[in-house]
Order: C-alpha cells, then sequence, then structure tokens
C-alpha cells in the first residue's frame, strides 16, 4: 500500500493538480452550472479524500509496533477503496467528455 500511495502521490502533484489548475478551473468558472463541472468537482474532492486517508493510514501503519493495528483499520481502508473508485469512474467520465464524443457533457 506504501507503493501504491508513493505512485499516486506523485500522479497527483505531477500530473492531475496541473491538468486542474490549468485546464479544469478555468472552464468550471465559466460554466458553473454545466454537469462536468459538477464530476471535476467531485472528482477532486473525492480524489482528495483518498488520497489523504491513504497517507493517514499508512502513516497509522509505521507509527504502531503492532500488527493488529492494520486489522483496525479495515473501514478506514474500505471507505479508501470506495472513494477511490468513484475518483476513478468521475475521472473516467472527465476524460471521455474533454477528448472523446463518448460522452458529451
Amino acid at each position: 500500500m506504501l507503493l501504491a500511495v508513493v505512485v499516486h502521490s506523485v500522479t497527483i502533484l505531477t500530473v492531475m493538480v496541473p491538468s486542474f489548475s490549468s485546464g479544469l478551473i478555468p472552464h468550471i468558472l465559466e460554466n458553473f452550472v454545466k454537469p462536468i463541472s459538477v464530476i471535476s468537482i467531485l472528482h477532486g474532492i473525492t480524489g482528495l479524500l483518498a488520497w489523504l486517508l491513504g497517507i493517514w493510514i499508512i502513516a497509522a501503519w509505521h507509527l504502531s509496533p503492532l500488527t493488529q493495528a492494520c486489522y483496525r483499520k479495515k473501514v478506514a481502508m474500505r471507505i479508501t477503496l470506495v472513494l477511490w473508485l468513484i475518483a476513478l469512474i468521475l475521472g473516467f467520465a472527465i476524460y471521455l467528455n474533454f477528448y472523446t464524443v463518448i460522452l458529451p457533457l
């Protein structure tokens, strides 16, 4: 999971944040009531929450000397997975909207 959080962090900081700030924020501000704007905002929120929960889970594991700490984080891991999947699906919708004609929103 540490490797997944590190890779996720690198992609967020090098690809997603620059794309969001340069491409999506101006679009959202111009077309705030369009569905793609709402999808973009939800994608950012769910992705950020999943990322932060992943960092918190990893930090909690590394700070705890007990191996049982992993089992106590099951609910947090499930929530993280659900948030990540929602962000992934919303990200696909954003991609399909801007780069294909399959999903014009």
